[in-house]
């Protein structure tokens, strides 16, 4: 393995390490808001790209999602993402190099929604291809980075994308995934 690789690998694997053992004190007023304006804009753009049905996903059939959703996506798509993406030593400020880190970690996060559903979920076609969809998954990569920059924590942009999917699976018709690991 080429040592600069490992280098680089070595100091990703310390940022999620350092995210995951920081708990999340600081910046939550910055990271509330970030949510806040995400969760405005989804709903603008999810209901203008027609992507939300208002109903309750019966629970006694997905008892374990939440669970399964902590990890797979939220935890691991977060861990990449922003803490292997983004470096520790990055601020949150208005400077071209910490914009230029949020932007890139939320293109990637954007641009692996369509890759997963060509490859590993099929059933999520109709969702991660929608361009609706990915602009909603782009605002969802912005504000958790936002979030981790802001807190320097990795439970902070866990929760909100742990959140943002409970609530599309559970009430807003993101059935296809569901049904798909129910099965």
């Amino acid at each position: 393995m080429n040592h600069s690789f490992k280098t680089v690998l070595a100091n990703g694997l310390r940022n999620i390490g350092q995210g995951l053992k920081t708990r999340p004190r600081r910046g939550l007023g910055v990271c509330l808001a970030a949510a806040a304006v995400f969760a405005v804009c989804a709903a603008l753009i999810g209901q203008h790209g027609r992507l939300f049905e208002f109903d309750v996903l019966d629970l006694r059939e997905a008892w374990f999602l939440p669970f399964t959703m902590l990890v797979f996506p939220s935890l691991l798509e977060e861990a990449f993402f922003r803490g292997l993406l983004i470096p520790r030593s990055t601020e949150l400020k208005a400077s071209r190099s910490s914009l230029t880190i949020i932007l890139f970690s939320s293109l990637l996060f954007t641009l692996w929604h369509p890759f997963n559903a060509l490859l590993i979920n099929a059933g999520a076609r109709e969702f991660f291809y929608n361009i609706h969809f990915l602009a909603i998954v782009f605002l969802l990569g912005i504000t958790c980075a936002i979030s981790y920059l802001a807190s320097r924590s990795l439970w902070i942009p866990i929760l909100i994308h742990w959140i943002t999917i409970l609530v599309w699976v559970f009430f807003l018709g993101g059935r296809n995934l569901a049904a798909q690991a129910l099965h």
